[in-house]
């Protein structure tokens, strides 16, 4: 059994600005695409056990937008995500996940098509100066930016069928 509770997200930071994401995604929204990028050694799960481990969280977001008719993508295979590579630095402020997704992110979000950038970093979150290691991912408030710290996936059980549905959960809690 895993035990949810003992690694805690990160969702009270406040928002970048006060041009919120969320509250402009269903306005004029014509699609919306996820953009995963990852740091080399944090690659996401893509399956287990001939599983597609993505279908989760495409389904979850067709879900949340079918009604509303917005069209969603959602890559599937590491050939389809973004390699940064080996980034600088082993832990992240809040500020270092802000400008890794301004690199990545290819739409303004101000227009019919928006993204969330999802990325996937090698470390874990710096706040207030600590390094935050049971912190599984965080959605920078109000913004279309999440991140999860893998080593904490990775820590979350022996078994590598709970690290990817762990990996999952978060992803689809953090996406909201």
């Amino acid at each position: 059994m895993i035990s949810f509770a003992q690694f805690s997200c990160n969702d009270d930071i406040p928002a970048a600005s006060q041009d919120r994401f969320v509250d402009n995604l269903y306005g004029n929204t014509t699609g919306l695409e996820l953009i995963i990028a990852y740091e080399q050694g944090a690659d996401p799960y893509t399956s287990f056990g001939g599983f597609d481990n993505w279908r989760i969280t495409d389904y979850n977001l067709n879900q949340l937008l079918g009604t509303q008719k917005i069209p969603v993508k959602v890559p599937h295979v590491l050939d389809s995500m973004k390699n940064l590579g080996v980034l600088s630095q082993n832990n992240y402020t809040r500020q270092n996940i802000i400008d890794i997704a301004a690199d990545v992110q290819r739409y303004s979000n101000k227009d019919s098509v928006k993204s969330i950038v999802l990325l996937f970093l090698n470390g874990y979150l710096i706040k207030d100066g600590v390094i935050e290691t049971r912190v599984l991912g965080l959605n920078i408030d109000g913004s279309a930016v999440v991140a999860i710290f893998k080593p904490v996936i990775s820590a979350s059980s022996s078994k590598e069928a709970e690290k990817n549905m762990v990996e999952q959960s978060t992803v689809t809690h953090e996406i909201g």
